[in-house]
């Protein structure tokens, strides 16, 4: 199976609405671009959540930590290629950037990150399955993540 271009658009989209919506600290926003029983794993939080409800709070307690430090965050997701895994499931891997926003200081770089992707089509559009986070190392190849 291929992907249509609208199937780019779409998911390009997918990935923006979710980093505007941790950077903007909209929790359900973010949740909701996962499946109802998505999961995202990431070593820099040391867990595993799953489902929205886990999912929903994970986000909240980001966003109120970073409300507590006087500080927003900007995430950019960047070189994403996808792969057609079948008629309705994407694998996707690429790069995340966060820079940290504080007032009166210019924007700092914060981390660099490898991300993995399982995508699914649903009635919703296309949403996140799983999103497993790896730490950027040089000479690292994304699929081996």
């Amino acid at each position: 199976m291929t992907l249509n271009p609208q199937d780019f658009v779409d998911i390009d989209q997918l990935y923006a609405r979710q980093s505007q919506a941790i950077d903007v600290g909209d929790a359900a926003g973010w949740a909701d671009t996962f499946t109802e029983n998505g999961t995202f794993e990431s070593p820099t939080y040391g867990q595993t959540v799953s489902g929205r409800v886990e999912l929903t709070a994970f986000a909240q307690r980001f966003a109120d930590t970073a409300a507590a430090e006087g500080r927003s965050y900007r995430h950019w997701t960047n070189s994403i290629v996808l792969n057609a895994e079948g008629e309705n499931r994407v694998t996707a891997s690429g790069y995340l950037a966060i820079v940290s926003i504080e007032p009166q200081a210019p924007p700092r770089f914060e981390r660099h990150v490898e991300i993995s992707d399982q995508l699914a089509r649903t009635a919703a559009g296309w949403r996140f399955r799983s999103r497993v986070v790896a730490p950027s190392s040089q000479g690292s190849n994304p699929k081996e993540h």
